[in-house]
């Protein structure tokens, strides 16, 4: 049995993908994947030649919706009338990719693409009557300012959109650029001799995505410091990586950790080879922008659980769902679905950015049943007929 829930959030790797798949327009090649930092927190590959022999809805990705995530654009219309005679190389993948420190005016996504033509690629920015774009040279490369968080720049027929997390004046901007633009081989991802990388170079999936996990590691040890688990976490070396197809209508994808330091070679088999497709046959929505799956193994999660101190959750357990957590754990099948339905470029204050479903595969409907109950009488949750 299966049981569906609407919600919305402000930032998912919904997010991140479909920002990547906004500029898939705009290609790849080995050359500029060398602007990619080691440090990278993730980095996300697109195949554009695979992706547009699908027939993907063109005209749905870059909607007005989906362009305001990227940048303040005004004349969405012209770069979509305008877009295949743009001087952008339609036959290479792209890079989208981000990089997060400690300060957060320091952190940033960019996406590096490739160019057919300079030229062209001038006169396509130029058909943007309303954007007050200014094409400007500095350093050896041409860039224009698109907001106060956001510098596109080209040179050698590569090209890279820089948007920072925080505002920042248009020196800042361009230095970032220079800095990715003229990032020595010692620090390039590219150049690195680690395995990790090279399958998002080689790729033939329709996308392909790489997560560093030990950019991670604080903010992760933060979130558990306040549960009573004996946790030690080292995730130097760990990190996930994600395959996606695109097939009439449904995006499959295969998500695997590897843990290259054993730190969790304790902690037993955590996921399972597939999901239920019953479950993904069962999902509501006729059309859907994308969708991620997850299968664990709820007998690995359950001792895991156990091991790192679960029993001081039970008291709160059921206090909150009226079972224990090992009903719980028993009671999941251990799929997990989530699917991006809808993107907002100005949400309201209690919509956020995306709309999206989730969808969890339940193996015994009595114990979900008493928990729905138990969270509905104490106004937790309402339920919608």
């Amino acid at each position: 049995m299966s049981y569906f829930f609407n919600k919305s959030f402000a930032y998912t790797l919904g997010h991140l993908i479909f920002i990547g798949l906004l500029c898939g327009a705009c290609g790849r090649s080995v050359e500029h994947s060398k602007y990619i930092p080691k440090e990278a927190s993730f980095v996300i590959s697109l195949n554009m030649p695979n992706i547009q022999s699908k027939s993907v809805d063109w005209n749905h990705l870059f909607s007005r919706d989906v362009l305001q995530i990227l940048g303040d654009f005004k004349s969405t219309e012209s770069l979509q009338k305008n877009l295949k005679n743009s001087g952008i190389d339609f036959k290479s993948p792209v890079y989208f990719f981000s990089e997060e420190n400690e300060l957060p005016e320091n952190n940033y996504f960019a996406v590096s693409f490739k160019l057919e033509s300079e030229s062209a690629f001038d006169g396509f920015l130029r058909t943007f009557p309303d954007q007050n774009l200014r094409i400007r040279s500095f350093s050896g490369m041409r860039y224009v300012i698109i907001d106060e968080q956001t510098i596109l720049g080209w040179m050698n027929r590569a090209a890279l959109l820089i948007k920072l997390e925080k505002k920042a004046n248009e020196d800042v901007l361009k230095n970032r650029m220079i800095r990715l633009r003229d990032l020595p081989e010692d620090r390039s991802l590219l150049h690195q001799k680690d395995k990790r990388f090279k399958f998002l170079k080689l790729s033939t999936h329709d996308l392909a995505a790489w997560v560093n996990l030990e950019v991670y590691e604080k903010k992760i040890r933060t979130m558990v410091s306040n549960f009573p688990l004996p946790l030690n976490l080292d995730l130097k070396n760990n990190y996930l990586t994600a395959k996606v197809n695109f097939e009439q209508g449904r995006a499959i994808t295969d998500i695997q950790f590897f843990n290259e330091n054993n730190s969790f070679a304790n902690y037993g088999r955590l996921a399972k080879d597939s999901l239920n497709q019953s479950l993904l046959r069962e999902l509501p929505l006729a059309k859907r922008i994308g969708l991620l799956g997850l299968g664990l193994d709820m007998k690995g999660i359950k001792e895991l659980f156990n091991n790192l101190g679960g029993a001081f959750f039970e008291g709160q357990a059921l206090a909150m769902t009226g079972s224990t957590p090992n009903d719980l754990m028993d009671m999941l099948t251990g799929d997990f679905i989530a699917v991006l339905k809808d993107i907002y470029a100005e949400p309201k204050p209690d919509q956020g950015a995306y709309e999206y479903l989730l969808a969890l595969g339940i193996k015994k409907p009595i114990t979900f049943d008493k928990m729905l109950k138990k969270l509905q009488a104490d106004k937790e949750l309402e339920i919608i007929d």
